[in-house]
């Protein structure tokens, strides 16, 4: 039958090659055949091995144990101790980084009045940078522990941190004000508002009325005017402080504007979300405050309650510290794959693509761990007893090994960030603080 005929279309027709057509196709299939196997072999020759989850966990393992028991020796050596080491030996041992790895120690460099030496040394008025920085990472890491805070409030009484407040907010009339410090004094104020109860909260006089006059080059930022209203909000808690507060006209017109939501000036919509500001809430709590706390005086005018449109500080405080992470972790792992690769293709950059966002999912269950444990070292047991913290240590460090084994053994490329992230970026955020 003819295949062009219509009556033809529905018909199977075969066709009936000649000799040397059944001789090239014949040829012509073994040679795709051949250059198949031979790409396939390729591709299987260079692909890089399985990593093993057991080698892994040993190369992350042996050194844990190693680091917990070399720390557990070190708390040892600090309780025996009547002075405290060498400034940089001590910021090492209280750091963030290292409550994580083995024993607490912050509980004995209290002991041993780290935040006393650094308080006492940053009233030299000829004190170095270099030894002013040191003071202030060790005064942040008692502040940033809410028991050890509490703890030494307690024993020495809430003024023990008042030349912090005066660091923040210093009177224009004694001085230049150095703004290099400013964000460690921010942080260990928010520490203070944050950690102590509102009956420890009481602020030196006048102090509110220089927190608004100082350092308007970074109070006008967005985020740091809700920092400023977080902080009224949380201090006019203390009844000392709104008695104090109520008589100030500049406290008052403050109280008394709207704080509506600011955007940060950029483009980027996820960047605009996390360094915005909105205020009219704190605000509010602040006036409220005052008329809670000061009945003998005519009542303040309080705004009208409004619905929130962004999330909170803290909240987009954690949510920046996450977007960070996984973000800079995502770009590092999809440009390591893709240098990997000897050619440009779509199957190419595919795999990059998902490398990176593998390498993200592996940063956040790391970082999701990580809060875990933060949230367990800052409660008061594994602050005051010491053998439920040496428990609770031991069984963190042999989780996050394992969990961390892991997670290198099947996410390419997440080592790196992770370390580079863990070393630098708690100095330099404040996420999972504030609470």
């Amino acid at each position: 039958a003819n295949p062009l005929r219509p009556w033809s279309v529905f018909r199977k027709v075969r066709y009936a090659a000649s000799a040397a057509e059944l001789e090239g196709s014949v040829a012509t299939r073994m040679t795709h055949k051949l250059t198949n196997a031979l790409i396939h072999e390729k591709v299987g020759n260079t692909k890089k091995p399985k990593v093993d989850f057991k080698q892994v966990l040993a190369i992350v393992g042996v050194p844990s144990v190693v680091a917990w028991i070399g720390l557990f020796g070190c708390r040892q050596w600090l309780s025996k101790r009547d002075e405290l080491p060498a400034d940089e030996l001590a910021q090492v041992l209280g750091s963030r980084v290292v409550a994580h790895v083995g024993p607490y120690l912050l509980p004995e460099l209290v002991r041993l009045n780290m935040h006393g030496r650094a308080l006492d040394n940053l009233a030299d008025p000829l004190l170095i940078p270099a030894r002013k920085t040191a003071c202030w990472v060790a005064i942040e890491e008692v502040t940033q522990r809410r028991a050890a805070l509490r703890a030494t409030s307690r024993e020495l009484g809430a003024k023990l941190w008042w030349p912090l407040f005066e660091e923040l907010a210093k009177d224009p009339e004694r001085g230049f004000k150095d703004v290099s410090y400013f964000e460690p004094q921010l942080r260990a104020v928010m520490d203070v508002a944050c950690g102590l109860p509102a009956e420890q909260r009481q602020v030196p006089e006048g102090w509110f009325d220089r927190l608004l006059q100082t350092n308007d080059m970074y109070f006008g930022e967005p985020m740091m005017e809700e920092y400023r209203a977080t902080m009224f909000a949380r201090f006019l808690a203390n009844p000392d402080n709104c008695r104090q507060a109520r008589g100030s006209e500049m406290v008052l017109a403050y109280l008394g504007q709207g704080g509506e939501k600011q955007d940060y000036d950029t483009f980027w919509p996820i960047k605009k979300l996390l360094y915005g500001g909105e205020m009219h809430d704190l605000l509010r709590i602040g006036s409220r405050f005052l008329n809670l706390h000061c009945k003998d005086q005519p009542p303040v005018e309080v705004q009208p309650e409004a619905k929130r449109v962004l999330p909170s500080l803290e909240a987009r405080l954690d949510l920046r510290n996450t977007q960070q992470i996984l973000m800079w972790g995502g770009y590092y792992a999809f440009f390591r794959a893709y240098v990997s690769e000897k050619q440009l293709t779509l199957a190419v950059l595919e795999r990059t693509v998902w490398t990176g966002l593998r390498a993200s999912r592996g940063l956040a269950m790391l970082e999701a761990l990580y809060h875990l444990e933060e949230h367990v070292i800052q409660m008061e047991w594994y602050y005051h007893s010491e053998m439920a913290m040496l428990q609770a240590s031991a069984a963190m460090t042999a989780v996050h090994s394992v969990v961390a084994a892991w997670v290198f053994a099947t996410h390419r490329f997440t080592v790196l960030p992770f370390v580079t992230t863990r070393l630098m970026k708690d100095t330099a955020y404040d996420a999972f603080r504030f609470t």
